[in-house]
């Protein structure tokens, strides 16, 4: 990772989120410089990004020591993906997140969206035109449109994010679920079609992108997705391997569905491949959960 860079503070939402703590963790390791500070979530006792007041009450904390050297992610974000309450939750938070980068003066803001604002495709290049066709796709596209309207094109980045495979105690991706079951002491009796691929990302590579295009303060929209390819019946093989164990899955099929993001130009240089990364989240394990929470 580059290291070009006169960020000293970085300010971010959604950090109590599986990708929040993983920023954190990459930001200690590659730029302990850095101040990290976590805009907490309401239910932590910290801020309501949906609240008509919350500019006023983040302005009125100052979380923010010196704005000409200061990043802004915002990783905050609500994922139901047809609730009609997700519109107004992602599209809000974003315009007040961006309202206060404005008004605070922060250097550099980035909005994690999503490549649900694309129509559902096998194959999507990184510079294909928005078409999203659920009502989450929809809400990272009017986020992504409040970010541009209210800061100057040459101080943010919007980051729009691939599957992304990480630890979570009620994961809903079915890969996540898998990455949960092989570290469960009771594995479950899952099915799943070999030939299904993706090229998601990991939390750690998520983490060093966002970082990335944070500190260097790369403008832009930029497509985030893994460097490889991969099949579900390798990922499951991959994961047998760092188990070292059979796991009590079953292939439905050979086949499946593929689901290919192409990562933006900017991004292919700080990607690796997937079993390299993988073996890494996997080093990050937590310890072993049990089946239930799945």
């Amino acid at each position: 990772m580059s290291k070009r860079t006169s960020i000293t503070q970085l300010i971010l939402t959604g950090s109590d989120g599986m990708l929040g703590r993983a920023i954190q963790q990459v930001a200690a390791r590659h730029f302990p410089e850095i101040q990290v500070t976590p805009i907490a979530s309401a239910r932590r006792g910290g801020f309501d990004l949906c609240s008509p007041q919350v500019v006023d009450q983040l302005l009125a904390s100052k979380p923010v020591s010196n704005p000409e050297t200061a990043a802004l992610i915002h990783a905050a974000a609500s994922i139901e993906w047809s609730e009609t309450e997700v519109l107004a939750r992602n599209s809000l938070m974003a315009a007040h997140a961006a309202s206060w980068s404005r008004q605070a003066g922060i250097s550099h803001s980035v909005y994690v969206s999503s490549v649900s604002v694309y129509a559902t495709a096998e194959v999507t290049p990184w510079n294909a035109s928005c078409q999203p066709d659920t009502l989450y796709g929809v809400s990272k596209l009017a986020g992504e449109l409040a970010w541009q309207a209210l800061l100057p094109a040459d101080h943010l980045s919007i980051a729009r994010m691939a599957g992304i495979l990480g630890w979570q105690e009620s994961p809903g991706m079915f890969w996540n679920k898998l990455l949960n079951d092989a570290v469960s002491p009771t594995p479950q009796a899952l099915e799943f079609h070999a030939g299904s691929s993706r090229n998601y990302v990991t939390t750690l590579e998520a983490a060093e992108c966002l970082l990335h295009l944070a500190v260097n303060r790369v403008s832009g929209t930029h497509l985030v997705a893994g460097r490889d390819e991969v099949t579900l019946g390798r990922f499951v093989a991959l994961l047998e391997a760092l188990a070292s164990k059979s796991l009590p899955w079953r292939k439905q099929s050979e086949g499946g569905e593929r689901c290919y993001y192409q990562p933006s130009p900017e991004i292919l240089p700080l990607l690796r491949d997937f079993e390299n990364r993988l073996t890494e989240l996997w080093q990050n394990r937590p310890a072993p959960v049990s089946s239930s929470v799945l």
